[in-house]
């Protein structure tokens, strides 16, 4: 009868594997990615809009495998970002080229995950328009 544990002590045993798989659990979930924390801290000292592009662009391939409707969040920020950039702009030909070039990347990042998701028709619309955009440098 020693070796018998009382229902308290099972009771106590329990509780205590409870809270260290919740606590394993949320550290999994809620935990910094390095790596990104690392990213937006330069992207908020970031003083040119290629630099944020390309950050725009670094963090989405943080998220592609893991949270890809994130992924296409950044993504998107960076085509809209490149098309703000030079919409209007008197900016020389060789910034508006790395634009383009950083949107047809952008772009073809977006096609990427929409390949990936089984959604081959809006992949071969954005790869289509990635390389119009190469096509006219």
């Amino acid at each position: 009868m020693k070796n018998q544990k009382t229902s308290s002590e099972l009771n106590r045993t329990i509780k205590t594997g409870l809270t260290i798989i919740f606590t394993i659990v949320n550290l999994l979930l809620f935990a910094q990615n390095p790596k990104l924390d690392s990213l937006w801290n330069e992207y908020k000292n970031a003083k040119h809009d290629t630099i944020r592009i390309k950050f725009y662009l670094d963090i989405g391939d943080a998220y592609e495998y893991e949270k890809p409707d994130t992924a296409l969040y950044y993504y998107h920020k960076a085509v809209e970002l490149a098309d703000k950039a030079t919409i209007g702009s008197s900016a020389p030909a060789q910034t508006v080229s790395a634009f383009a070039l950083l949107k047809a990347t952008s772009l073809r990042y977006i096609g990427f995950i929409h390949s990936d998701q089984g959604s081959y028709a809006q992949a071969i619309e954005y790869y289509l328009k990635s390389l119009k955009i190469i096509e006219e440098l």
